[in-house]
């Protein structure tokens, strides 16, 4: 991983077993690692996370319950917005209702999934979502925000203080290929993405990764004292 993109590795969400589910404990394991290594690598004040899928199938449900769940342990409430047309399963109001002035809460704080039940344009998109993502932070201590990678207006935008990329690659299904197209547009574009997220990894290779770290790992611009985002109310 870090040889192909030069990026430290977050953390992992695992595939979740369903012959197995006592194998969940290695799942928490990992949910907690993932989201300590994150305050590690970017501090405690990212609470927008761009997150960005390397190639089909980098993000799905099971990585959506993955990422709210890293986060609920924490005592962090969390909302996801898929802004691709090929999104995860919605859950609360939909985006559209959402861009159109309607409620962000749905009384269900940590469980929130906007996605669009009609097509957005990425003009629509990039000239209102950040201030719908600004509003929701009002709701939410962290809002996760998916885009495409070829989406680079809407990332430039969304790139305001506090805001971060990650990048999503699939165990055993995203090539090296994949993730150097990624890191190298974002990086032409300006952008350094904090690190990258093991999605569908086997039990079997759980395991801290925070020892392959570098000390140039922690992007200056982004840390700061390594505190939570987490409410204290």
């Amino acid at each position: 991983m870090r040889r192909s993109s030069g990026l430290p590795v977050i953390g992992q969400i695992p595939r979740r077993s369903r012959l197995h589910p006592e194998s969940d404990n290695g799942a928490i394991a990992a949910y907690e690692e993932a989201v300590g290594n994150l305050v590690a690598l970017a501090g405690g004040d990212m609470r927008t996370h761009i997150v960005i899928p390397a190639s089909d199938g980098a993000i799905d449900d099971d990585a959506i319950t993955g990422l709210l769940e890293a986060q609920r342990l924490i005592g962090a409430t969390a909302c996801v917005v898929d802004t691709r047309e090929a999104h995860v399963t919605g859950h609360g109001h939909t985006l559209n209702e959402v861009l159109d002035g309607g409620s962000i809460s749905d009384g269900e704080d940590g469980h929130a999934v906007f996605v669009a039940d009609e097509p957005l344009s990425l003009d629509t998109l990039v000239s209102e979502l950040p201030d719908v993502v600004a509003a929701m932070h009002e709701e939410f201590d962290v809002v996760v925000v998916i885009c495409e990678p070829g989406a680079s207006a809407l990332i430039e935008q969304l790139m305001a203080p506090g805001a971060g990329v990650i990048i999503n690659v699939r165990h055993n299904a995203t090539s090296a290929t994949d993730l150097v197209a990624v890191t190298t547009r974002l990086r032409v574009m300006g952008i350094r993405p904090v690190g990258v997220v093991m999605l569908h990894t086997g039990t079997k290779s759980l395991g801290s990764i925070a020892e392959s770290w570098r000390v140039s790992d922690r992007d200056p611009a982004l840390a700061g004292a390594g505190d939570s985002h987490a409410r204290a109310d």
